[in-house]
């Protein structure tokens, strides 16, 4: 089994219907010690870290 840390990092359009259907898999892989972060407005930040996932800010260069 490698040691190496697993990542990975989600990119969902900052609104609650892109994020709920992957809220899910986010946490399964939290469960199975993947390192996620997702990125997101700041209406889903309470959303994101629930799942176990690093939330990251869109700025709003990267979403225009």
């Amino acid at each position: 089994m490698s040691s190496q840390i697993k990542k990975i990092c989600f990119l969902p359009l900052p609104a609650f219907g892109h994020l709920n259907p992957v809220c899910g898999v986010i946490n399964e892989l939290c469960k199975q010690n993947y390192n996620v972060i997702v990125y997101g407005s700041d209406l889903v930040k309470q959303l994101i870290e629930k799942t176990g996932a690093q939330y990251r800010e869109y700025d709003s260069q990267t979403i225009e």
